[in-house]
């Protein structure tokens, strides 16, 4: 009983060790914090596919637990960025992805607000 108190009070601090990391990082709003957020819903929109993909590579080349969970989130991040970039970015994809106001094509009577 007493080592479930212990977990669920470890458990709790790190939770909130955690929030209390990423809000001072967002109220601070540093550049990189904005590039994230930017990145957020187009990483997650099109991270599935190579996901499965490199795991599968990664399981079929005979690598162990660990490095095919550590690998596969750095390679999709890195995939999903570069596909951001490509696909959707510079793209009219942006305006139904970010939003108009927030895509770089600007039709000239949105510039004003």
């Amino acid at each position: 009983m007493l080592g479930s108190g212990f977990a669920g009070a470890s458990a709790l601090f790190w939770s909130l060790f955690a929030l209390g990391v990423t809000h001072a990082l967002v109220k601070n709003s540093t550049a990189l914090v904005r590039w994230l957020v930017e990145l957020s819903c187009p990483v997650y929109l099109l991270h599935l596919l190579p996901a499965m993909l490199i795991s599968a590579m990664l399981i079929g080349a005979g690598f162990g637990q660990l490095p095919v969970v550590a690998m596969t989130i750095i390679l999709t991040f890195i995939i999903s960025v570069i596909g951001y970039y490509v696909l959707i970015k510079f793209t009219p994809i942006s305006w139904v992805v970010n939003g108009c106001l927030k895509s770089w094509l600007q039709l000239a009577f949105l510039r004003g607000r």
